[in-house]
């Protein structure tokens, strides 16, 4: 039950951060213009920086997991920290080439 519940409320913190990506990305968009004007790469840097913070937080509470010796929530963290790096990746991937 212990793994459930921090399992929901990692769940929580990423929709809580997904609403507030949404926000700070919606201040950068120019309201006057309707077509073409880049607003699509506004929100996907928010969300990207979003994103890897929140895979960042769950790494390196894996550590500290791992140091109190529950083994549930380390694997669940970890499952949840692996679309983070293989975003990054993707992401390196793209910028090197």
């Amino acid at each position: 039950m212990e793994v459930i519940i921090h399992i929901a409320k990692r769940f929580a913190l990423l929709v809580l951060g997904w609403i507030v990506s949404f926000i700070i990305a919606s201040r950068f968009i120019n309201k006057d213009y309707f077509c073409a004007t880049g607003d699509v790469f506004v929100y996907f840097f928010w969300f990207a920086l979003f994103y890897i913070l929140f895979g960042v937080f769950l790494l390196v509470e894996v550590y500290f997991l791992h140091k109190k010796k529950k083994r549930g929530c380390v694997i669940a963290n970890t499952v949840m920290a692996l679309p983070m790096l293989l975003f990054m990746y993707a992401l390196i991937d793209i910028y090197l080439n």
